[in-house]
């Protein structure tokens, strides 16, 4: 009996020393699952209360501006959510290049490894970019934290620009770390800007009515050829691509295509790596024709009678979207002539799909008085102000026309001097009634020169040579210079028996001039500031048969050319010559 007590005595004791264990990272190592358990839920909060924090590792960045980041405060209860939110919301700041956290004993330890401070950022091998140009583009400037998405950013930025605006798509760029001490680096990128990516061909897919060779011709794109070496328009551009995709639409559109769609304009380097495959993938849909055509105005004065496109778009003809513009600008210039300069004109389509028709109706009303304030010209390096504020027939002052400014937009475009060309409307903040006109534009190539040689036994030396610029010292004008040998540096003649003989000229410098051709024309296409075009042309030119004749032509040729409608112009030309045989 005494024995039992005993053995019960000693069985309260034991649970009684379990129950009161102290309940630290010791209590790890109790084998016995149950009692651990029981143990653990009566003692959880002292064991997972954050008594303390410490920040370990942090040079630059104080240990208040750390706190601030994390979800976890001192006195909290240890949170693994919440451990995970604090480390995730660190590693958004960029400032760390490796965290980590640790709990014991109620101090709550958070070591960081900060990224390092770059010293100096330089560029090495960029010739077609400048270094001011990048540090501008990224907003680079010294003494800020190393992250990799900075560096992923300039890197994936100098690409675009290389491949996108430059049309150099092999270029690569490799970003290079040079550490130096107290944590700074260096940081280099090391660009190669390879060759320019040439178009090595174009595909269409989707298309049923043209063929892919009539689409290509329309294109501003072209395929890479070995006698075009002198052209530029066969490297890959992105911007370009933009204007194929846009003149695809229009020649649709103007061909009755209504619905027509570009669903994809992929540019992928070719299998050899050597080059770029155009891919467009084009719902060309059905052809319509027009149907009802209405006219509603709004303008007091002026009925719906008033108006008339019959010239332009009626009813059975094909569907045109351009013809739908220039219907819109006739209607816009009717109002303007009858004092309303701030017209609006619209037009609505309707679609009938069992008929395949397009009724169109237009209407015109008065628009909001808004003043043109200011038009800025951007983009234009070479051509003058001028040129392009001629085109546009709006001057600071007038009524705010949208009409006008797509007459503006397609003034612009059929100069060709501009590869892109884009009107935008701007809000005047200094004037609720005033507007501003900006005019963006990208030039393009406008100049040409070709050159050739040779010898014949026939004719001896041969060469010609040929400059044009449709756009010359970009003021407009149209310069062209055409030089080559004359025909013939044997005659025959006809000996004393009556036999023809061949003379052979003596080939030299002198003789060369002799049979030299030569035109050089200059043209104005708004002559002294008006709408009329001018030409102005002086040419020699030599010829010799074969007979005992040659002949020698220095001449003038004048004409001015203007418009008597959208359909029709009128010319006047003068020529006069003297020949000498």
């Amino acid at each position: 009996m005494k024995l039992s007590k005993i053995l019960l005595s000693l069985l309260l004791t034991s649970i009684a020393s379990i129950a009161s264990c102290d309940c630290n990272a010791e209590s790890k190592n109790i084998k016995n699952k149950d009692i651990k358990n029981s143990s653990q839920k009566i003692c959880d909060k002292s064991q997972k209360k954050i008594s303390q924090i410490k920040y370990v590792g942090n040079l630059r960045i104080d240990s208040e501006t750390i706190a601030s980041y994390m979800s976890i405060k001192q006195g909290d209860i240890y949170n693994e959510t919440m451990i995970n939110e604090s480390l995730k919301a660190l590693h958004a700041t960029e400032f760390f290049e490796d965290i980590n956290f640790s709990m014991k004993s109620g101090v709550l330890t958070i070591t960081v490894h900060e990224y390092p401070l770059i010293e100096a950022i330089s560029f090495e091998g960029n010739t077609r970019i400048k270094d001011a140009d990048i540090e501008k583009m990224f907003k680079l400037k010294s003494r800020q934290v190393l992250s990799p998405s900075k560096v992923k950013e300039i890197q994936v930025g100098l690409l675009a620009n290389y491949r996108e605006r430059l049309g150099q798509y092999m270029a690569t760029v490799k970003p290079k770390i040079i550490k130096l001490p107290n944590n700074t680096v260096n940081l280099v990128f090391e660009i190669n800007e390879g060759g320019q990516a040439n178009i090595e061909r174009v595909v269409f897919l989707g298309n049923k009515a043209y063929r892919s060779g009539e689409l290509q011709e329309i294109l501003a794109s072209k395929t890479k050829r070995w006698y075009r070496f002198l052209a530029s328009d066969d490297v890959y551009e992105a911007s370009r691509i933009e204007q194929d995709k846009k003149n695809i639409l229009k020649f649709y559109k103007s061909r009755g295509y209504f619905s027509v769609k570009i669903k994809s304009a992929v540019a992928e380097l070719s299998a050899d790596k050597r080059g770029v495959v155009l891919t467009f993938i084009i719902h060309e849909g059905a052809q319509y024709k027009i149907g009802n055509v209405s006219i509603s105005s709004k303008l007091k004065g002026l009925n719906d009678k008033d108006f008339s496109v019959k010239n332009f778009c009626q009813k059975g003809d094909v569907f045109n979207q351009s013809m739908i513009n220039i219907c819109e600008n006739e209607i816009a210039k009717k109002a303007c002539q009858n004092g309303f300069s701030s017209a609006n004109v619209l037009h609505a389509y309707s679609l009938n799909f069992k008929e395949k028709t397009v009724d169109v109706a237009f209407s015109v009303a008065r628009g909001e008085s808004l003043y043109v304030s200011k038009i800025i010209i951007k983009g234009n390096t070479k051509t003058h102000d001028y040129i392009i504020r001629r085109e546009i027939p709006l001057e600071e002052g007038d009524h705010y026309s949208e009409a006008m400014l797509t007459i503006a937009e397609n003034n612009l475009r059929n100069t060709g001097y501009f590869s892109h060309v884009q009107i935008e409307q701007i809000k005047d903040d200094m004037a609720s009634d005033k507007s501003i006109i900006q005019v963006t534009v990208v030039e393009a190539r406008t100049g040409s020169i070709s050159g050739a040689g040779g010898y014949s036994t026939e004719q001896g030396l041969i060469f010609n040579g040929d400059y044009s610029n449709q756009n010359f010292l970009g003021k407009g004008r149209v310069i062209n210079l055409a030089i080559n040998s004359g025909e013939g540096t044997f005659s025959k003649l006809k000996g004393k028996d009556g036999e023809e003989t061949e003379e052979k000229n003596e080939i030299s410098f002198v003789s060369v001039l002799k049979n030299l051709n030569a035109n050089f024309m200059i043209g104005e296409h708004h002559l002294f500031g008006s709408d009329v075009s001018g030409e102005f042309s002086v040419y020699r030119t030599t010829s010799k048969s074969f007979t005992k004749f040659s002949s020698s032509d220095i001449g003038l040729d004048i004409e001015a050319q203007y418009n008597l409608s959208n359909n029709f112009s009128q010319s006047w030309g003068y020529g006069f010559f003297a020949r000498k045989i």
